[in-house]
């Protein structure tokens, strides 16, 4: 359907992404960048520099003309290990179909949504444990977020999986199991919601940047008339 048709397009460009420097590999890599900052002298200092340390790129992508890499810079900035994100990709390919086949035999057919279920939470976990083996992002941050989106949809899918499991006996109690597997959902909207402020200030700084270059090309572009005069 429509919903395996959209998560498939993202897995494609990554792919070709991941195929169009593996051709390059030897004029592109994704080196470590240690920085240095100075030593924190107050509590809000330390604290502002484990965020700020958090969140910045450890891993940076190297290539001797950059602007064969603007393409795909929105992926690069994040992902140092693409083939991750092939399988994370990928992985959303076959949960969106297993959501369009669970459903397709109606809802009285739970044993086909128990299985779905079953076979998405043991594909999230080995993803989790490549996830946690790898660091496949450039910054700890988003390492940390994508471990915790990780573990706490696996969470909320193991509830939704008990829950289905017991609802023969339809008892009241059970209701602790839907209960666990919303708040579980809710962390993540918060997670990713963060996530998505730190995107946000690198995207203000990015802004700050070009508009930095431009003053400064224009600052030159009026002195050189100037002296023209």
């Amino acid at each position: 359907g429509r919903g395996g048709a959209g998560a498939a397009c993202p897995c494609c460009f990554i792919v070709y992404v991941w195929t169009s420097l593996e051709r390059q590999e030897s004029e592109v890599s994704c080196e470590r960048v240690d920085v240095r900052r100075a030593e924190p002298v107050s509590c809000i200092e330390t604290t502002v520099g484990v965020v700020i340390k958090g969140t910045e790129r450890r891993w940076k992508w190297r290539c001797n003309d950059l602007s064969q890499l603007k393409y795909a810079w929105v992926l690069l900035l994040d992902v140092r290990l693409l083939w991750y994100a092939v399988m994370d990709s990928a992985l959303l390919v076959v949960v969106a179909i297993a959501a369009v086949v669970g459903g397709l035999n109606g809802s009285g057919d739970v044993d086909s949504c128990r299985g779905w279920s079953i076979a998405v939470i043991v594909l999230m976990c080995i993803q989790l444990l490549v996830l946690l083996y790898d660091q496949p992002f450039t910054s700890l941050f988003a390492n940390v977020h994508a471990a915790l989106t990780l573990a706490l949809t696996c969470l909320s899918t193991a509830f939704q999986l008990a829950f289905l499991y017991e609802s023969s006996s339809n008892s009241v109690s059970l209701l602790w199991l839907i209960e666990a597997s919303a708040v579980c959902g809710l962390i993540v909207v918060g997670v990713s919601g963060l996530k998505t402020l730190v995107d946000l200030r690198d995207v203000v700084a990015a802004c700050r940047r070009r508009f930095a270059m431009l003053q400064t090309l224009w600052t030159r572009l009026e002195c050189s008339e100037y002296f023209e005069q």
